[in-house]
Formats: C-alpha cells, sequence, structure tokens
C-alpha cells in the first residue's frame, strides 16, 4: 500500500499529527470467503449478521432486568460444557447487548460505559490478587488501545481493544476484547467480542471485525 498526502498551507508537523491520527484507523482485511456463512437474525435486538459455519447462536435473544435485549453467537469446537465464554485456547466468543431509549450522544453513553468498565477491571484485580496473591496481576498487565471512530452498517461507532496478559477471574484465562459501540437512533448497542489471549487472538478479532462488518441493523425493531 502507497498513502499520499498533499500539503496545503499547515505546517508540516500538524500535518503529520492528523495523518498519523489517519492511519491509526486503518484496517487491512485479508480476503476471506464467507459463501458458506450463516445468517443470524433477531427482531427483537433488530438485527441480522453472517457468522461462520461450526458457530453456535442463541435461538432467541433475552431481556435483562434492566431493560436491556442480549444474545451470543460463539465457537466451541470441543462442544465444552458449561459457559462458553469459558472455553479452550481457540475459541471466539460474541456478546450483543441492546440498550433502548438512550437519550446521550454516542460519545458519552460510550465514556459512561468506559467508566463503570474500568471500575469493573479494578474490581477484578482487586479480587485475584486477594485469591491468588498479592501482585498477581495489575493494570499494566492490561493493554488499552485507543478507542477508534468508525461506522457500522453506515451507524456512527466506536471500537476499544483491550488485552489480557493475566487471567481476571479463578475459572477463565486472560481474554482479548474487542468492544463495539453503535447508537442506531435513540437505541445503543454494545457488542463484545472475546477470544483468549495467545498467537490466534490477532487471526480471531480478524475474524471477528468481518462478522462485525456484515451487521444490518432495524431501527423499528417491533
Amino acid at each position: 500500500f502507497q498513502i499520499w498526502m498533499a500539503r496545503t498551507n499547515e505546517p508540516y508537523t500538524e500535518l503529520f499529527g492528523t495523518l498519523e491520527s489517519v492511519l491509526s484507523t486503518f484496517q487491512f482485511i485479508e480476503p476471506m470467503d464467507t459463501s458458506g456463512w450463516q445468517t443470524y437474525r433477531d427482531e427483537k435486538l433488530g438485527i441480522e449478521l453472517q457468522y461462520p459455519q461450526g458457530w453456535k447462536a442463541d435461538k432467541q435473544s433475552t431481556t435483562g432486568r434492566q431493560g436491556h435485549i442480549y444474545s451470543s453467537i460463539y465457537y466451541n469446537p470441543n462442544e465444552n460444557e458449561g459457559d462458553p465464554y469459558m472455553s479452550d485456547q481457540g475459541d471466539g466468543y460474541i456478546f450483543i447487548s441492546l440498550f433502548p431509549n438512550i437519550s446521550k450522544s454516542l460519545d458519552e453513553w460510550y465514556k459512561s460505559i468506559a467508566s463503570f468498565t474500568d471500575e469493573r477491571i479494578n474490581k477484578s484485580i482487586e479480587f485475584m490478587n486477594l485469591e491468588v496473591g498479592e501482585g498477581f496481576v495489575s493494570r499494566s498487565d492490561i493493554k488499552v488501545e485507543n478507542s477508534i471512530m468508525m461506522k457500522i452498517s453506515g451507524y456512527p461507532a466506536i471500537a476499544e481493544y483491550r488485552s489480557s496478559l493475566k487471567p481476571l477471574n479463578i475459572e477463565g484465562g486472560p481474554m482479548t476484547e474487542k468492544i463495539y459501540y453503535v447508537k442506531v437512533g435513540d437505541n445503543g448497542y454494545q457488542i463484545s467480542v472475546s477470544t483468549p489471549t495467545g498467537d490466534q487472538a490477532d487471526e480471531m478479532i480478524a475474524l471477528f471485525d468481518r462478522i462485525i462488518s456484515s451487521i444490518q441493523f432495524k431501527e423499528n425493531r417491533f
């Protein structure tokens, strides 16, 4: 790839700063055969997407106690019993949550959830250090990349990448996650994808990106 930058009257230093910001949002996607993929469609969630053969999806979404609606799609080749989130190396998990009637802007809503998530991570670190031993895990064991502005199915979105080098719960291992926040009308979607941290994580995240790119939203859900 060759990328050209045309100079205007702006100083070079400002132009290079702008260019670096733009380049940080680039995602290069290798060709992938999706001809045999399955379709997941949920009227209650107001969402439709394509996912690979061999993956499983919830038959229907569930309404939580706080009024949000959620569903999941996962890859569990070893057919492990129990929660597929606690899966073996190489597995993938997509968790889709719909929060209706969000009055905040996308940026405000994202920041409010990110603040809550950050607090939850701190509590998980504190818990693990109490259970396993002081100093077992710290914030330096969690890599968080800056949020990226993007669009999903034409709607404004924010994506955040997070990778843990140490487990944040007793039963599971370290996880690599990418969380997408999308505003569709007055509805907010939080789409979390995760896979065990390891050599396969980048490949799985690229596959997740392709799945997310197939999403179609319906503003009139019912």
